[in-house]
């Protein structure tokens, strides 16, 4: 049994429900790149039972803040975990909108395409030294693959809210 396997199995069984985000979410949209670690949004009423689980599977948490806890892998052959903490209202709404498919053979659920551009937005915004490459990247490549096409007034609407000046324009230049 995989590590996310494991971790769906007992989210599963405590209803305690999550979405994975981040590199791994992006192949539900055919849209495939390289990832070293798993990212995961749950709830932030749920922060405790969460943290639990993975320190029970022997994770080491190295950064804890009020939006995310990073966990490290002691053992060979298992990923490194971010965990993303959501307001329960912004986490409902996007696991009303998310989508099911198969991640390292487990039936997870991820976040619509629009909801993970406004992620990247955030991210890139939040740390653009760090992240402005990968995400761009990730977003033009998110856009040219969705099928049925992205809502690009949608993505503009993201784009004013939660990216830095003028990226609009910038994706604009790089969509097909």
């Amino acid at each position: 049994m995989n590590q996310l396997e494991i971790i769906s199995e007992h989210a599963s069984r405590h209803s305690k429900p999550f979405l994975v985000v981040g590199g791994h979410s992006l192949a539900a949209y055919g849209v495939i790149r390289l990832t070293s670690d798993l990212d995961l949004m749950v709830s932030k009423e749920d922060r405790n039972w969460w943290m639990e689980l993975l320190l029970g599977l022997k994770l080491t948490c190295y950064q804890d803040t009020d939006a995310f806890a990073r966990f490290s892998a002691s053992q060979k052959g298992l990923w490194p975990i971010d965990l993303m903490f959501l307001l329960p209202d912004v986490f409902q709404k996007f696991k009303t909108d998310s989508k099911s498919t198969q991640i390292l053979q487990t039936k997870v659920l991820v976040p619509k395409n629009t909801h993970i551009i406004a992620l990247k937005l955030f991210a890139i915004k939040s740390n653009p030294e760090k992240r402005y490459t990968k995400d761009f990247l990730d977003i033009i490549q998110l856009i040219n693959k969705s099928n049925p096409p992205i809502d690009m007034d949608e993505v503009k609407s993201f784009c004013e809210k939660y990216g830095p000046p003028l990226i609009y324009e910038e994706i604009k230049k790089q969509v097909r």
